[in-house]
């Protein structure tokens, strides 16, 4: 519910993500030390076998459906990825969200979605050569069991925390070595979502910027295929939720020591934005109703009594409350509290 560069709460937070993302380009095509040649393993090399399975006899029916049309439109499209010592193979993994938007209308330039997927009965398909840009280029799957991937989530800082999306499960990443072990094996208890769906969007599979590290509800359970972009929801690398949107409670709540609901409002002046209604955010928070109120009543029972009562303030009232922006991530429901806090302040 903040942007991730808030989380780091360094001020060097942008530069810093941007050399986690050059990190992982560097990992992804590491060369060998006895000729400085690329590994077959790497992603220009991939890119390079991809290029010559274009001339193979089958591959027109395969993976182009006999189209000559679809062949010629692919085929450009790997000539892009190679063009300039694969300038835009390396843009495509380490480009910030906003130059991700220009990307993808550059690639939409070469094919048409319907080369990469199709709805059937109301899902998403990949088709062939999508199949094939997953597999044989864009590998996630080989990626998500690396341990580059588990490197770069806890040099995020994102070890353990809650999901940027809705601040509401915990992501954590843990040692799971065994005692004597010297290799330190991690394991993530996470979702890494893809905000442009990679069902849909092939070539954003290994965008650094385009893995957001969150929960298995918000990833599986209510965001799926769902079309996001920056334009219609909030990017927890590129905007900032807690900015947009406010935690409300009854303003009657400092005197019945009560409230009847929380909704999450969206800022007045805010454009058009679907994050709230995609991830059902308001209707997961209603859950939690119990516990708004029993943090209202400790803060009001505390505030008003007389003489004041031997507690520590921030460590039992306000355990829960990130007073920080920065911290709000590091605590569950930290911006619902938040936002409870300084309402009842006012009020």
């Amino acid at each position: 519910m903040i942007k991730i560069q808030e989380h780091l709460n360094r001020p060097d937070a942008d530069a810093y993500l941007d050399n986690l993302a050059l990190k992982m380009w560097s990992n992804l095509n590491k060369k060998r030390n006895i000729d400085n040649e690329y590994y077959k393993s790497s992603l220009i090399k991939k890119l390079d076998k991809l290029r010559l399975k274009l001339e193979e006899d089958d591959y027109l029916e395969t993976y182009a459906n006999n189209s000559l049309g679809k062949f010629q439109r692919q085929k450009k499209f790997i000539t892009y990825l190679h063009a300039n010592e694969y300038t835009k193979l390396k843009e495509l993994v380490i480009s910030k969200p906003d130059k991700l938007v220009i990307l993808k209308q550059e690639i939409l330039g070469y094919l048409q979605q319907d080369d990469l997927s199709v709805i059937n009965n109301g899902k998403v398909k990949q088709t062939s050569f999508g199949e094939l840009l997953i597999t044989n280029l864009f590998n996630y799957n080989s990626f998500r069991q690396s341990k580059l991937c588990f490197q770069l989530l806890i040099e995020a800082n994102l070890k353990n925390s809650t999901c940027p999306y809705c601040n509401e499960n915990d992501i954590r990443v843990i040692d799971i070595s065994e005692e004597g072990n010297e290799e330190k094996i991690n394991k993530a208890y996470l979702d890494l979502d893809h905000f442009y769906p990679k069902s849909q969007h092939p070539y954003f599979a290994l965008s650094y910027y385009n893995l957001i590290p969150c929960c298995h509800i918000c990833n599986s359970s209510e965001k799926g295929d769902k079309n996001f972009s920056i334009e219609t929801h909030q990017q927890p690398f590129y905007e900032s939720l807690n900015d947009n949107y406010k935690f409300k409670i009854s303003s009657k709540s400092v005197i019945n020591g009560t409230t009847d609901y929380l909704k999450l409002i969206k800022r007045a002046d805010y454009r058009d934005d679907f994050s709230d209604r995609d991830l059902r955010l308001s209707y997961r928070y209603n859950t939690h109703l119990n516990a708004a109120n029993e943090f209202i009543k400790h803060y009001l029972n505390y505030y008003k009594s007389s003489p004041p009562r031997n507690l520590d303030w921030k460590e039992v009232i306000l355990k829960d409350v990130p007073l920080e922006v920065h911290q709000i991530l590091s605590k569950k429901l930290g911006k619902m509290y938040k936002d409870i806090f300084e309402q009842i302040k006012i009020d």
